[in-house]
């Protein structure tokens, strides 16, 4: 084990960051992409994966804010429908 690498960058290695994005993952996999970045900032593709996983998570993270939103207009409109029915049934 090389002992200028803390512990918790052992595993930073593109190929563990690559499987990270394979399970989902996408920012475990940018936090890797970064890391190595940062201690090869000549390597133009590390720093393009970089720009393309930042890209790929604001994308995922937008995706995810408007699936949010639909589930609540979801619940909003179940209580209306409940709502709804109990005034006609009084």
């Amino acid at each position: 084990m090389n002992d200028d690498i803390p512990a918790s960058d052992t595993f930073a290695t593109p190929t563990m960051a690559e499987i990270y994005l394979a399970q989902g993952h996408t920012e475990e996999a940018l936090d890797i992409f970064r890391k190595l970045a940062e201690r090869s900032p000549e390597d133009m593709s590390l720093r393009k994966r970089v720009a393309v996983l930042e890209q790929r998570l604001g994308t995922e993270q937008r995706e995810q804010r408007v699936v949010d939103a639909i589930a609540r207009l979801k619940r909003l409109l179940r209580r209306v429908e409940r709502r709804r029915r109990q005034v006609e049934g009084a």
